[in-house]
């Protein structure tokens, strides 16, 4: 406590200081007609460069000298809204912003420039509307939030149909992924052709690429901060979906008016049923894949100063086959899943002080089950999992007009199981990893002020300290970051910034194609944390209102990035364990990023280029020479778009396209092959997948990614109609289809008879979804 003294003194004392002679404006912005808050929503005081943003929940906080003002509160797709004040006292005004869904609605004041764009001292961030999600061709009709954010320069997929990101040539594990403030670890349903997120509860999606704030740590990357609907505080309501793959239903509305609110949805997949019939009918088997999720969220204003919420969610894949004849039967079963819940308590201690307490569990796991038995019984078992507690404070400070401030502290103690397996043939028993757990605590604090220096000048500085113990081993890492803009005129800055990252968590891959088998691992006294540093410098210009266009250069060097040693199996012998099969090394990763964005009109969308490159270098591979990483591609083309045919208040009409053209995935081709045998002993057994067989084809490279495969491309298009019944009921029908001109891309290649073998996944696909809103 006594290192946050001087920390707290040093608030109080700008309190002082600016409380003399000065009163405050504070208060919550809001959705008019769904009552959801706000975060990031801009107040301006008009004719002065000055101004402040909403923190995550809505509220914001002005202190100013006495006098007449007009303040403009705005939002991106929302109409902007004046208001005169007389400020001689400290004044509470709550406002809710209209949504405006074509330019004729919008008022001729709410045509001017997005100021945010060019005066925030944020850089390298991007923000999804959930609409466009929702409007977006996708496969199976199912629309998914993290496919739409690839389409966005510096962001993609690990591979077609996954839903794993990369983000500016970072793997996926290097994403810190936040549900209402939780980390989700797995993002993957139905082997990573859909994300765990449902569209339909969610209500804002933001990415940060670079330039990432004090207040996130844990990750290299990026953060994607998702924030769950609150449920509509005034009105009951619902949906219900219906796609090719899955189907979701949606409640919500007030517990009690005006003071409470809920929010409940639930999705699951059909694929199993019509194959599980199939097989039942055809053959002597039972197979089936199956996926659901459930997310629970509730709310209560206890009183003008204190809000509490409760979310949770619950998600899980099964995979499952069976078999049985007169010789032998089989059993064999898959599943993994996350869960997540969530306890916060908003506080506004006083009308510049803002408090947000938090408490949360996050937990993944994956089992594997296999049974066979014929002559002989054969069972193999094998799981792995982490869980995560925390608890956490964070303020949002207002001391005058020109300073923003958040601090915080948070305590996380996390628990590993990396591998546990169970070996049984002919009943004796053989298990690996039992009781082989790792756990650490993590103490972080962090501090920034989003200033104002001169008219042009603005920044963003902070820094954050993580405290790392694990097995004894203690890390400590001291994390800068800044970030800076300058005005060169209104509509036109250049921006930089700074970033210093360090992440205690690795991931060890043993599949690229979104199954569960990777294990999630903490940094020991062998394996380090991961670290990084990312430095970026653009310029992002709005010639008219609703036109973006930003040019982001970045550069990322990381070190301590770890990966399975050449010809290594996946899992550990009884002989050893997972430390002993992998190498650390360091990557670096920089390019170029365009992004040109138009949100008004009947034609809106955007057009994306990135040009980058990413390596990766190992002391124990290549002699030491960098390598290009596998997520590495060269050039990157995204073109995402909407134009609304009609919409007369009660039909509209609106046809949707996504295109994306990139240099293909690095792969690796062998260099030399040779025959060797897989030994099952009881020493040391080789559990792996292919443990079945006593004789593998063992593959050397010589050089990692050797091969480019061809290049990635396809286009998506879709046409959406919705007809409004009566006031809040309405129908809606999406046609979408996939890789419209059947574009065979590579999804792997495989050697046979000295010949490259590609695998394709996807042809095209057409589909429609439904949905009835009330």
């Amino acid at each position: 406590m006594k290192y946050y003294i001087p920390f707290i003194m040093f608030f109080l004392s700008f309190t002082t200081t600016y409380g003399q002679g000065r009163f405050t404006l504070s208060g919550y912005i809001s959705d008019f007609q769904t009552t959801e808050k706000l975060p990031g929503a801009s107040v301006k005081i008009e004719k002065q460069n000055k101004g402040v943003s909403a923190n995550n929940y809505g509220f914001y906080s002005l202190t100013l000298t006495p006098g007449d003002y007009t303040f403009g509160y705005s939002f991106v797709g929302y109409e902007m809204q004046y208001v005169s004040v007389k400020l001689s006292c400290d004044t509470i005004i709550n406002i809710s912003l209209k949504s405006v869904l074509t330019i004729e609605e919008v008022t001729v004041e709410a045509r001017k420039l997005n100021a945010g764009f060019t005066e925030s001292t944020e850089t390298g961030t991007d923000m999804v509307k959930i609409e466009t999600v929702k409007k977006m061709p996708a496969i199976g009709g199912e629309p998914d939030v993290l496919k739409t954010l690839q389409y966005l320069p510096g962001i993609k997929q690990s591979q077609e149909g996954t839903s794993a990101i990369s983000v500016r040539g970072g793997s996926p594990d290097q994403n810190l992924i936040l549900l209402d403030g939780v980390p989700v670890y797995n993002v993957n349903h139905l082997f990573g052709f859909l994300s765990v997120f449902n569209s339909d509860a969610l209500s804002q999606v933001k990415m940060y690429k670079g330039g990432i704030p004090a207040r996130y740590g844990g990750k290299l990357s990026s953060v994607l901060d998702i924030a769950m609907k609150e449920g509509n505080i005034n009105e009951a309501g619902g949906s219900v979906s219906v796609s090719p793959v899955a189907g979701s239903v949606v409640f919500e509305g007030p517990i009690k008016a005006d003071t409470s609110s809920y929010l409940v949805s639930a999705r699951r997949t059909f694929l199993d049923l019509p194959v599980r019939l199939g097989l039942l009918i055809t053959q002597p088997v039972q197979a089936g894949y199956n996926f659901y999720d459930l997310t629970a969220k509730a709310n209560w204003i206890i009183d003008p100063k204190n809000r509490i919420y409760l979310s949770a969610y619950l998600g899980q894949d099964r995979y499952f086959i069976k078999y049985k004849d007169d010789d032998a039967k089989s059993d064999y079963a898959y599943k993994w899943g996350n869960a997540t819940t969530v306890f916060r308590w908003n506080n506004i201690i006083s009308n510049k002080l803002f408090a947000n307490y938090t408490g949360y569990f996050s937990s993944f796991s994956n089992k594997q089950n296999n049974k066979i038995k014929d002559e002989n019984s054969f069972t193999y078992k094998i799981s792995s999992g982490l869980k995560d507690f925390a608890v956490a404070a964070d303020f949002d400070f207002y001391p005058n007009v020109n300073h923003s401030v958040k601090f915080g502290v948070k305590a996380s103690a996390q628990s590993f199981s990396p591998q546990y397996i169970v070996y049984e043939e002919n009943d004796v028993d053989t298990t690996f990893g039992k009781g082989i757990q790792y756990n650490a605590f993590i103490a972080s604090a962090y501090a920034e002020d989003d200033l104002v220096i001169t008219r042009r000048l603005g920044a963003n500085i902070g820094a954050r300290i993580d405290n790392y113990s694990s097995g004894g081993k203690n890390y400590f890492y001291f994390q800068p970051r800044l970030t800076a803009r300058y005005l060169l005129a209104k509509s036109l800055a250049v921006k930089a910034s700074y970033s210093k990252m360090a992440q205690f968590l690795h991931l060890i891959t043993n599949s690229s194609v979104g199954l569960p088998t990777d294990l999630w691992v903490s940094s020991t006294e062998t394996v380090k944390p991961q670290n990084s540093w990312m430095s970026s410098l653009g310029f992002f210009y709005q010639p008219l209102h609703g036109y973006e266009f930003s040019v982001d250069g970045y550069l990322k060097k990381m070190d301590n990035i770890i990966r399975l040693e050449e010809g290594a199996s996946f899992l550990a012998s009884r002989q050893q364990t997972w430390e002993d099969n992998v190498i650390s090394g360091k990557g670096e990763a920089y390019g170029v990023e365009f992004l040109l964005k138009k949100d008004v009109g009947k034609l809106t969308g955007w057009v994306g280029y990135a040009l980058s490159k990413s390596v990766n270098q190992f002391d124990e591979i290549n002699n030491g020479k960098p390598f290009p990483y596998r997520y590495d591609k060269r050039h990157d083309i995204s073109v995402l778009g909407e134009y609304k045919l009609s919409d007369d208040g009660i039909d509209s009409r609106s046809f949707t396209w996504a295109f994306t053209y990139n240099t293909g995935y690095a792969g690796s081709i062998p260099d030399i092959k040779h025959q060797g045998m897989n030994i099952i002993t009881e020493e040391g057994r080789d559990a792996w997948l292919g443990m079945f067989d006593s004789f593998k084809q063992r593959i050397t490279y010589q050089t990692p990614n050797n091969y480019r495969m061809p290049a990635f491309h396809h286009l998506d298009i879709g046409y959406q109609t919705t007809r409004k019944l009566s006031k809040f009921r309405s129908r809606t029908w999406l046609f979408s289809v996939y890789n419209v001109y059947n574009r065979l891309n590579p999804w792997y290649f495989y050697m046979k008879e000295d010949k490259m073998m590609q695998v394709s996944l996807f042809p095209i696909i057409p589909s429609v979804s439904f949905t009835y809103k009330w």
